[in-house]
């Protein structure tokens, strides 16, 4: 089945209009509304950033996910002007069709960007008006909403229930002159153990701590982490939704060539071969940690220890349209090894509500009762045949269904 459909006709509620974009050239016509409504948000978020969600809608349409994932964009105006914009996708999986934000799995934070909480209650209103109506359908699941954010307060006033919880850890850079002075406020027997690792690691060789910001660079380090990610994930008997996603490498590394401006990657070199890596995105002040790899044989140098701490002192000399970062942002999930730096944490909640029967019996089937008993399964299992299992795992095992 395929998802994509033709955008319908306008619909008015109480002299605003409503319109829901769904090919990439009626959301390429957005762009200078959407990068108006970005620069004005209180929630600047780089996952609702219009180059983002232009890259996953495109790999939406064009990509071997095209059956399951088509993108939808609602759209407020007042006026003629547009007020708020919410990106949306519809996915199917098995017999459910579910709303979602537009880059689920690939995004860590949810969001909706308008010109004040009015206007996003409005819109997300409006909305679920639309998709009741329509049966297109049979639920909205929203995964990691900021509850400081606009999007959390205006599906509350709608009647979303608040379902799976999650933190994540973020390091406000304006507290600290330096990376110096950072260190000095960290725990002492932490930053003990770091400077452990890298006498450790300096007696093995030569290190080095490469910052890269040219997209073909990029492009090969976001490859190479994907890779050590991968194998991390089968030797672990892990899996990632992103990861089940058709197509998802080249998602990946073309946001290399896709949004050239804002992906950086940081790579830590022993004796001249590549042992730790990590990726991530520029915006509003902001680095978002995406994605770390090690590889295989550098377990026992503790790599990702150093490596983080150079991302860090690295990040900390960067500069975004001219001024200094505000926060590094860590992402989910809230691990030892993140909190070490950071002090602060934002609270992520899966928010979720249902338009069909259809969707109110598979949530309680699935959902809240085999979903869970599976997930349980799973991870009980022998590690080395949860990695052989980990690819045929359902799409939704670790909630984002």
């Amino acid at each position: 089945m395929h998802l994509q459909t033709a955008a319908e006709a306008p619909r008015i509620f109480n002299g605003a209009q409503f319109t829901m974009p769904r090919t990439v050239a009626e959301i390429t016509e957005l762009r200078d509304d959407w990068l108006r409504l970005e620069r004005a948000s209180a929630d600047p978020c780089f996952f609702q950033s219009y180059d983002w969600c232009l890259h996953i809608a495109k790999s939406w349409v064009l990509g071997p996910a095209r059956t399951s994932f088509s993108p939808c964009v609602a759209v407020r105006r007042i006026a003629g002007e547009v007020t708020a914009i919410w990106p949306l996708s519809l996915q199917k999986s098995g017999m459910r069709t579910s709303l979602r934000s537009l880059d689920d799995p690939f995004g860590q934070f949810a969001g909706i960007i308008a010109e004040s909480q009015t206007e996003a209650d409005a819109l997300v209103r409006e909305c679920m008006a639309h998709f009741r109506d329509s049966k297109e359908a049979d639920g909205a699941r929203i995964n990691n909403v900021p509850t400081s954010g606009r999007l959390y307060r205006a599906l509350q006033n709608a009647n979303f229930k608040p379902r799976d919880k999650t933190d994540a850890p973020y390091v406000a850079l304006g507290e600290f002159a330096d990376f110096t002075q950072l260190k000095r406020s960290r725990n002492k027997k932490s930053m003990k153990n770091l400077r452990n690792a890298f006498n450790s690691i300096n007696r093995s060789g030569e290190v080095l701590s490469k910052l890269h910001t040219d997209p073909q660079d990029v492009r090969t380090l976001i490859a190479r982490t994907t890779a050590n990610r991968l194998r991390w994930l089968a030797d672990t008997g892990n899996t990632a939704p992103a990861f089940r996603v058709p197509g998802n490498a080249e998602i990946m590394t073309d946001c290399a060539s896709e949004l050239p401006h804002k992906c950086i990657g940081f790579e830590l070199l022993l004796n001249g071969q590549s042992i730790a890596q990590q990726w991530g995105f520029l915006h509003c002040g902001r680095y978002y940690a995406y994605m770390s790899g090690i590889s295989a044989d550098a377990w026992s140098h503790s790599p990702g220890k150093i490596q983080l701490a150079k991302v860090i002192e690295t990040a900390m000399e960067l500069q975004d349209d001219g001024a200094p970062l505000q926060s590094i942002e860590f992402l989910t999930p809230a691990s030892p090894y993140k909190m070490v730096w950071a002090d602060e944490k934002h609270e992520l909640v899966t928010m979720a509500t249902d338009f069909t029967q259809t969707g109110r019996i598979s949530r309680i089937m699935w959902d809240d009762t085999l979903r869970p008993a599976i997930k349980k399964a799973f991870y009980a299992l022998p590690t080395g045949l949860r990695g052989k299992l980990s690819h045929r795992m359902p799409s939704d095992l670790d909630g984002h269904s």
